[in-house]
């Protein structure tokens, strides 16, 4: 059996006009840069005609289809694609396409257990910017993350480092959890700037009510990490 390189993970929630226009632009360009690869659409309850497209895209060849029947949050969606990856490599793809998907063939330049990216030039307004210098400090304070910047896409992890690790997030905190695992001594990191592209078509799916979840999961998140790793002080036969 063909070992598959890279499995490119993308969430759906209401993303009927960014599906149309972006989703053979990835599947063109994964076909054409990795001689072997998987897409994972994770649709998650939309209430356009995401679901529809979707069910026509995984009748092509190397897609995988997971279905939630309800919106359950971005990182229920990834955790439930990880389990389901069979790539040597994973990552996620925003099907907005907010970056240029050349970066993907990083993959083939280099070799490394993580990448990540940041921001190579922010026009973002002054508010967002405080925003994200205040969001990036918590969570990399709470975690202990040494990364320039937390949420950026896309990230490239190797996929059996995390396969056998409990996942606790079901929100926005995956991305700091995720790195958590991968920030380990012996892992290689690569850390690459790059151009991120304006979302012209569908709407966000971050409010400002995330801003405060986010604040609650990261805690619990890490406290649940912090219990995992305490031994029994009594084991019972």
């Amino acid at each position: 059996m063909k070992k598959i390189i890279i499995s490119v993970i993308i969430p759906i929630y209401n993303e009927e006009s960014s599906l149309k226009r972006n989703f053979y632009k990835i599947y063109k360009f994964l076909n054409k840069s990795f001689s072997s690869f998987e897409i994972i659409l994770i649709e998650s309850g939309s209430t356009d005609k995401s679901n529809l497209l979707c069910a026509k895209f995984s009748r092509l060849k190397y897609i995988k289809l997971l279905i939630q029947k309800k919106r359950e949050g971005f990182g229920s969606a990834i955790k439930l694609a990880i389990k389901n990856i069979s790539g040597e490599f994973f990552c996620v793809v925003p099907i907005d396409l907010c970056f240029n998907l050349e970066i993907l063939n990083t993959l083939n330049k280099k070799k490394f257990d993580l990448l990540t990216t940041y921001r190579a030039k922010d026009n973002r307004s002054f508010f967002r910017l405080v925003q994200s210098v205040i969001y990036n400090t918590y969570i990399k304070f709470i975690f202990g993350l040494n990364v320039k910047s937390v949420n950026s896409v896309p990230k490239i992890y190797k996929s059996k480092l995390i396969k056998n690790k409990k996942l606790y997030s079901l929100g926005w905190t995956i991305d700091a959890e995720l790195l958590y695992h991968y920030q380990k001594k012996d892992n290689k990191h690569e850390e690459l700037p790059i151009n991120l592209i304006q979302r012209k078509f569908g709407n966000s799916k971050v409010k400002y009510i995330d801003i405060v979840n986010i604040i609650f999961d990261s805690l619990i998140v890490r406290f649940m990490i912090y219990i995992s790793k305490i031994k029994p002080l009594f084991k019972f036969s």
